[in-house]
């Protein structure tokens, strides 16, 4: 059985990424639906994300942190 700190350092970088999508959208008070309207990225592909199932490629990022008004840095903290 593998401890929760041995964990490859990748792993829990992705899902705190995933997880920084939803805090920055709550923090925003928008729903999936209205930050796909926003962004132009699918509801579906908003909600992979949050829930770790799919990464985003660059041009998606980018789209999200400005329908967020948030920096790229933002993003990955």
């Amino acid at each position: 059985m593998i401890a929760k700190n041995d964990i490859p350092r990748a792993v829990n970088k992705r899902e705190k990424h995933h997880c920084r999508l939803y805090e920055l959208r709550m923090a925003k008070k928008m729903s999936q639906r209205e930050l796909a309207e926003r962004s132009g990225v699918s509801r579906n592909t908003i909600m992979n994300l949050e829930n770790g199932l799919t990464r985003a490629n660059t041009t998606t990022i980018m789209k999200l942190c400005e329908a967020l008004d948030a920096e790229l840095g933002d993003f990955f903290e």
